[in-house]
């Protein structure tokens, strides 16, 4: 096995961003070309260099006409997340053979990132019996020396865990996932260390005897290349835990057909990550599902970070089907069908004239 460490640079270039098509298109007789943007009155600020939210700049746009008759027309710009265009719309007249400028000024939004940006112009004429849009594009691409981050579709916060209620834990939308993967063969003199997505899927249905739903875990030397070996996989929550007892986890494991997995349970405090504590490991080599319940009450009504986590030193799959987290005396679920149709709401009718009620 041979390891390396190391960095890449990117280099991210300010303004118009020409590793695309040119900003230019044909349709018919009629050639678009946006031109860069430019700040002040007729470009005499310099082409625009996007470092700030809500840049105003000038775009021109020549409309060339290769007729030998004039067109006439509409040309309108696109822009996305926020950006502004002024006049919206305006109407353009291309003598034969000639040329013709618009000028729009086109503002940035308030929310910058140092990604791409278009501005679309879109032309649209009729020529001898026939409509055409021309539709050319510039790339704008931001360069902001500290960019804001992007807004987490989830916070990051400790997850409430319901009183006498239950929670699964393979279905919450708030966790973080890390594998750590090392390079296997590769024909260099140093050691190589790769650190990747984890190869971890969620709510996998799993046949062990029983067909449970699973977090599964791919460990082991990973395709297509298969110059990559997952050594250990983990998926952490971030927990509000309820002052209740008794508090507990459950949950089943298993491997694939073949191999050997080391599963461990670690409790660690939200405030403080890397002090965390084992609280369960075993060694599973069972394709069979084996249940775990796991006291967890010495840590109620603390937030803390639970990890998931399993290593092999051969190519398998470990299973965690269906970790569930129970605190205090869950509710009974009630019988279905009810006995009585009370406290229900009707619906409505099937056309075969059965009832639908809530």
């Amino acid at each position: 096995m041979r390891r390396l460490d190391f960095t890449v640079v990117l280099l991210i270039f300010a303004g118009a961003v020409h590793a695309y098509n040119p900003p230019v298109d044909t349709a018919g007789p009629l050639t678009v070309r946006i031109h860069d943007p430019s700040l002040g009155s007729y470009g005499a600020g310099g082409l625009v260099q996007l470092q700030r939210p809500g840049m105003a700049m000038a775009v021109e746009v020549t409309l060339s006409n290769a007729a030998n008759a004039p067109l006439a027309g509409t040309l309108r710009l696109g822009v996305i997340d926020g950006w502004t265009v002024e006049p919206a719309a305006a109407e353009f007249r291309a003598p034969a053979r000639q040329s013709v400028e618009l000028r729009f000024q086109v503002k940035a939004g308030t929310k910058l990132y140092n990604a791409d940006y278009p501005i679309h112009a879109y032309a649209e004429f009729d020529h001898e019996g026939r409509h055409y849009t021309v539709h050319p594009i510039l790339i704008m691409q931001g360069s902001l020396a500290n960019p804001p981050r992007a807004e987490l579709p989830v916070e990051w916060k400790p997850v409430p865990v319901p009183p006498n209620g239950a929670l699964r834990l393979q279905w919450l939308p708030v966790h973080r996932e890390l594998s750590t993967c090392v390079s296997v063969g590769a024909p260099i003199a140093v050691d190589e260390i790769f650190q990747s997505s984890p190869a971890i899927s969620f709510d996998k249905s799993v046949r062990r005897g029983e067909l449970r739903h699973a977090i599964a875990m791919q460990l082991g030397n990973r395709g297509p290349s298969f110059r990559e070996r997952i050594e250990s996989a983990k998926v952490e929550y971030p927990l509000a835990l309820p002052d209740a007892k008794p508090l507990r986890l459950t949950f089943g494991t298993a491997v694939a057909d073949s191999g050997t997995a080391i599963f461990r349970l670690i409790i660690a405090p939200f405030a403080n990550p890397g002090a965390g504590y084992t609280l369960l490991e075993r060694t599973v080599d069972k394709t069979a599902w084996h249940s775990e319940e796991v006291d967890l009450s010495r840590f109620a009504g603390q937030s803390i970070l639970l990890q998931l986590e399993a290593r092999s030193e051969v190519n398998t799959e470990a299973f965690w089907a269906e970790p569930t987290l129970i605190a205090g005396v869950p509710k009974e679920p009630g019988t279905f069908p009810p006995a009585t149709e009370a406290g229900s709401r009707l619906l409505g009718r099937t056309s075969g004239g059965y009832e639908i009620r809530l």
